[in-house]
């Protein structure tokens, strides 16, 4: 595993929930930390939710290891924000591959 293989540059952020006077929850996204990934597009899928169709692109990020980093976190990289739905470590403590989902939501008029 070269350094080279890692070219590509992510933001790796965190979720913290609050609420609003009203009660209400909303999570409010925050830097955790940049670093250097090998970005591979996996598959892509559409279909319908709520009257909307939905479209997820998967994608793996393969990244240095790190303990920290959670399925809670999220990625974001070339504009998109990616939720992590599986951190996979095939080397103890040399790195991980961490399959992420961008979701595009378009109106969907019948």
């Amino acid at each position: 595993m070269g350094a080279g293989e890692f070219d590509r540059r992510i933001r790796i952020e965190r979720g913290t929930e609050v609420r609003s006077e009203s009660g209400a929850a909303s999570t409010v996204w925050s830097h955790w930390l940049d670093v250097w990934a090998k970005v591979t597009p996996q598959m892509g899928s559409e279909g319908f939710q709520d009257s909307q169709r939905t479209a997820k692109q998967t994608t793996e990020f393969k990244i240095r290891w790190l303990a920290e980093l959670t399925p809670k976190m999220r990625i974001v990289y070339d504009g998109a924000v990616y939720d992590i739905s599986d951190i996979a470590e095939p080397v103890r403590r040399r790195y991980l591959v961490v399959t992420a989902f961008a979701r595009e939501v378009s109106p969907g008029s019948g």
